[in-house]
């Protein structure tokens, strides 16, 4: 028997994110999961970094529990700031029924300031981490 296929969370929710007209109004569609070689302040990424081992329910559906890296930046503090915290508020609404997949259990970490020293001078950078349980809908 095949392994069962995860939802990919990085597409899942960043796409959802681009849908909400409040990160648009902050970003407009410069939310990314791989940032583009030419870049344009303000933009954001989302970035899976782990989350423990997916688990299979009765029904054979795989519940996905991901941790998500949120990172902001803006040509100032401030912008970055603004686009990280737009970013949290508006996932604050992601939890309920989607299309695709059904979100719970959604756990936040803190907002950090962290300059990115990939630039010179180092790029004004806001990021923070977000836990949540994806499970996928079947038919």
């Amino acid at each position: 028997m095949a392994g069962l296929l995860m939802l990919d969370a990085e597409a899942f929710v960043s796409a959802w994110l681009r849908d909400q007209p409040e990160v648009e109004a902050v970003l407009g569609d410069r939310l990314y999961t791989v940032l583009p070689s030419t870049k344009v302040w303000p933009l954001g990424r989302l970035t899976r970094v782990g989350g423990p081992p997916a688990q299979v329910d009765d029904g054979g559906v795989r519940a996905d529990t991901p941790a998500l890296q949120v990172e902001g930046w803006g040509s100032t503090k401030t912008s970055a700031s603004l686009v990280v915290r737009t970013l949290h508020a508006t996932l604050q609404g992601i939890v309920g029924r989607h299309p695709t997949a059904d979100v719970s259990g959604l756990d936040f970490g803190g907002l950090r300031y962290l300059p990115d020293p990939t630039f010179s001078p180092a790029q004004p950078r806001f990021l923070f981490s977000v836990s949540l349980t994806i499970k996928p809908r079947t038919a």
